[in-house]
Parts: C-alpha cells; structure tokens; sequence
C-alpha cells in the first residue's frame, strides 16, 4: 500500500486534498501531516513515504526548501515523488529521486 505526507500550513487545505485523495485513491494511506517545511522535512525522515505533496509557501521553511533538504538525504535507493504546489499561481512541480533529482 502506497503511503504518503500532507504538508500545508492551512488546516483546510490539508483536510480538503485529504479527501480528494482518499476519493481518488482510496489504496493511499495518509501517515503524516506538517503544519510547514520543518515539520514536513522531519515526517519524511520519520515515515519514509512513497509520496510527499507539499505546499509551496510555508512558515518556517518552504516546500521547495524542504524538498532541497530531503533530497539531501541518502533514501538507499528509496524512490520519493514529491508534489509540490502553490494555489494563486496554480503551479505544480512533480519530482522524483533517487539520491539526486531526476526530471520525470
């Protein structure tokens, strides 16, 4: 069973893209939620996911530095999709890595 993280610093948000999630893929379990980078960085590191969705502008540290400082980390060959986006500007960046980013 795919597993994933939630992180957005909007409450709302994180209960809204959990039910989407849950009715588009009723197979993905949730195992983490992170109020912002920090606590998205460290649910990575704790839960080993098969998928992060990230909020863009969070306090703290933001999505995309959070995804910096996870593709840091040596996953041991672990594959981890991140999907990063921010609502005004409506832009989602997807990418996967094994050690190092990787286009998809």
């Amino acid at each position: 069973m795919p597993t994933a993280i939630l992180a957005d610093d909007e409450r709302l948000m994180r209960e809204h893209l959990r039910l989407r999630l849950a009715e588009a893929w009723p197979e993905l379990r949730i195992v983490a939620e992170a109020r912002n980078g920090i606590e998205a960085v460290e649910a990575v590191a704790r839960e080993l996911p098969d998928l992060a969705f990230l909020d863009i502008r969070m306090p703290g540290k933001t999505g995309l530095e959070a995804v910096r400082e996870i593709a840091s980390v040596q996953r041991d060959g672990e594959r981890l999709t991140l999907h990063l986006r921010h609502r005004p500007e409506r832009l989602e960046i997807s990418r996967s890595f094994s050690g190092r980013f990787k286009q998809m």
